[in-house]
Order: structure tokens, then sequence, then C-alpha cells
């Protein structure tokens, strides 16, 4: 992305420039800017958002630029964070918490690939995240995050639906039901699907199926559902069941529905719900 090109140059005001102009293009579909909106609106006031590649970093700057929305809210795509020219102009001119010099930030650079230490990344993630703590800003890592990158923190980690809250010491739970329930409220109109949607961008893997956004909402539902299978609320796990159902089978995909009604058997053998759905949708 060219907008990348001008953070490295220590010029965010045209990096924004670019996020404006693939708005204005309709670079992305609107599946891709519905997540943006929603990740956004996730977070808390003044949180710092890490995201995790192309897809989610850019369309979620995209919509917060062009639509103003949640401009409080700092977005940086960790990958970025091995760049030092990138991390210096984070640092310098758009104020995010990072303390680290640019002597540091270059023998970080230099180490990792003499003495193969720690990633460049890491340690600038490191920096920010303690920073963020300090100065009492919310960090949020988004999801899904691939395990590998957030295995330090895997214990200071809440999923809250679209984002995963860090937490200083240890998190007093791997989720927190109540704001996933919340924060899918009005998300994901299945009305507004369209599973013949083509997009011939090609940032990364998940640009060539924007229904892979979908497939999250569908997944915080499963988790939902088998929140509530667990403490033995059966009308709210149905419901939350068949939301995810619903929206495998907008998007086409049938073996999806077929292992979150296997998953649901094995909870809860012989439910007649579960079978009531297996008959509307696999046969």
């Amino acid at each position: 992305s060219l907008s990348i090109t001008y953070l490295a140059l220590q010029q965010p005001t045209k990096a924004e420039q670019q996020y404006v102009m693939m708005a204005k293009k309709r670079y992305y579909p609107e599946p891709v800017l519905n997540y943006a909106r929603d990740l956004l609106r996730s977070a808390v006031t003044n949180a710092i958002v890490i995201t995790n590649g192309d897809v989610d970093t850019y369309s979620t700057l995209c919509v917060q630029q062009a639509e103003s929305l949640r401009r409080d809210v700092s977005v940086v795509c960790l990958s970025t964070l091995g760049n030092p020219r990138i991390v210096k102009c984070l640092r310098d001119s758009l104020h995010y918490p990072i303390s680290l010099s640019d002597y540091d930030l270059e023998n970080s650079l230099t180490q990792y690939w003499r003495n193969n230490s720690a990633q460049p990344r890491d340690v600038v993630l490191r920096n920010m995240i303690g920073n963020a703590v300090a100065e009492n800003r919310p960090v949020y890592f988004a999801f899904p995050f691939s395990f590998d990158d957030l295995k330090e923190y895997a214990a200071n980690l809440t999923l809250e639906g679209l984002l995963f809250r860090y937490t200083p010491g240890m998190a007093s739970a791997a989720a927190d039901y109540s704001r996933i329930e919340a924060n899918l409220q009005g998300k994901c109109d299945i009305k507004d699907i369209d599973s013949q949607i083509a997009w011939k961008a090609d940032l990364s893997p998940m640009t060539n199926d924007p229904n892979a956004f979908y497939r999250i909402y569908a997944s915080l539902c499963r988790i939902i559902a088998n929140h509530y299978l667990e403490i033995q609320q059966k009308g709210k796990a149905v419901s939350y069941f068949e939301k995810a159902l619903d929206i495998y089978d907008a998007i086409g995909d049938k073996s999806m529905i077929v292992e979150t009604i296997d998953i649901w058997l094995k909870k809860s053998p012989g439910d007649s719900n579960a079978e009531r759905l297996r008959a509307r949708y696999v046969t």
C-alpha cells in the first residue's frame, strides 16, 4: 500500500489521504467495511487496536479517516511494528505510546539478524503496551489473531467480540460473554450478504473471500451459544446457534453448518432443536 510508504517517509497526512481515496474508490466491498466499523465501535475511548493483516488494518483506517469514525482509536498493524521508519512516524508524528529511541529501534533489528534475538516488532509491541498501560490506555488485539503471534499475551487476553482486550498481570477470564453478546447486537445483518460477491483485490488471502468476515460473526455466535449451553440456558443457546447457521446458510457454507450441528449434538446428544435445524439446513 502506498500509505505504508508515506508512513515510512514520515508523511502521515499523505497516508491518511490515501485511506480516504481508497474509500472513495470503493476499494473494499461493504462486508469488509461493515466489519471495520464494528471493530472500531467495539473499542472503548482512546484505545489502541493492534490488527492482524492488510484487510482488517486498511479497511479500518479507511472508514476511520473517510467517515471520521472513532478517530480517538489508534490502529496499528502488528507487522508494521518491525519497520523502524514506520515506528518512528507512529512515535513522533502520530504520538503512539512508544518510547524506544532511534538507536533502540535500529539495534533491535541488528540484534535480530545477528543473534536471532526477539523480533523487532515484538520489542516495539512490548514497549508500546507497557507505555499504554502506564497511561491508562486500553489495548486490544483484533479477532481472529494467529495464536503464535499472541502466545506471549495469552494469559492477558479476554475475548470481547471482534477484539481481545489486554489486561496487565492476568485476565480474569478468557472470554467476557456479556461483552461479546453486547458487541454482536445489531451486527452482521444477513440481508446484506451476497455470497456471489467477487473482490479482485489481492492484499491478503482474506481478500479473495469477503465471506470470511461473516464467518467471524458466526464463530462469535457459536461461542455465545456454547456458553449458554454450558450454563443450561437452552433457549438462548438455540437462538445463537440458529444465528450462526443462518449466516453459514446465507454464504453457502454447508461444511460449517454440518460442523456446528455436530459439535452441538456432541455437547447435547439427541437435542431436538439441533435435529430440527439439521433437517432445515442440511437435508
